[in-house]
């Protein structure tokens, strides 16, 4: 889509298709103009924007034992998937390498949970959004997690539980960070704004926001996330969703801010 003064105008449409079944995306991130996306399943679908238009590029197998996955991130070179499977009681992340078109290594978590949204802060650090995969009442109980890693090592550094809620994304944007869950106690969407300080993760501020939340990015200080609910995406001015000046700590029940 490109932004056209207050409207934006689809210019292209890519169906995708394997084996003529539909590829369902979860999550996608986007390297040197090619998108990457994931389809809870084992395959990453990769497409090329070029010239405005869409051309498929590829498909490939994630991990070969046919582990779903749902988190995708990337990082200079380096593409991470996060597995929903633990294998020998730990999910794991998936690490290729973009350039050598092949797959680099496992890096295990230390946590049977499933991975469901992945964003890299500092050169040695990595926030996970993770849930137990278990349905309560049409929600989960969900964790933000705060690793350090070292080659195939992954140390927790500290997290934060989320009782009955699905969490969809992760995004790190400075020494902050924003989490798109739908609450299954409040009732509705919840972006979760925190903030990471000396290795720890708190809670700064919860948005009220449309149902279902799912992936989200910061791009020219616009808040942009996808809704489930609405099968759109919203757009607000960064500012409406954090203001320094407005930092206050609040338990997940209670949001502070109101987009609706």
């Amino acid at each position: 889509m490109e932004k056209n003064n207050e409207k934006y105008d689809n210019i292209d449409t890519f169906v995708l298709e394997i084996k003529d079944k539909s590829f369902h995306p979860d999550l996608i991130d986007v390297h040197n103009n090619y998108v990457y996306m994931t389809a809870y399943t084992e395959k990453c679908c990769v497409v090329k924007i070029q010239e405005k238009k869409f051309v498929f590029d590829r498909v490939f197998t994630i991990h070969p034992k046919k582990n779903m996955f749902h988190g995708i991130h990337i990082k200079k070179d380096m593409v991470y998937f996060g597995a929903q499977k633990s294998i020998d009681n730990s999910t794991f992340l998936t690490v290729f390498n973009i350039n050598k078109k092949k797959f680099q290594k496992n890096i295990k978590i230390n946590f049977d949970r499933r991975i469901k949204a992945i964003s890299t802060y500092s050169n040695n650090k990595i926030l996970l959004g993770c849930d137990n995969g278990r349905i309560m009442e049409n929600t989960f109980d969900s964790w933000i997690m705060l690793y350090e890693f070292s080659k195939n090592q992954m140390k927790l550094l500290d997290s934060i539980k989320i009782t009955t809620a699905q969490l969809d994304g992760v995004l790190i944007w400075k020494d902050y960070f924003f989490v798109t869950i739908h609450s299954g106690n409040a009732k509705s969407g919840v972006i979760i704004v925190g903030m990471i300080n000396k290795n720890k993760i708190q809670i700064i501020k919860n948005v009220i926001c449309n149902d279902f939340p799912h992936g989200l990015t910061i791009h020219n200080d616009e808040f942009i996330y996808s809704s489930y609910d609405r099968s759109s995406i919203t757009i607000h001015p960064l500012k409406d969703i954090f203001l320094k000046d407005d930092i206050k700590t609040s338990s997940i029940l209670d949001p502070i801010y109101n987009l609706l």
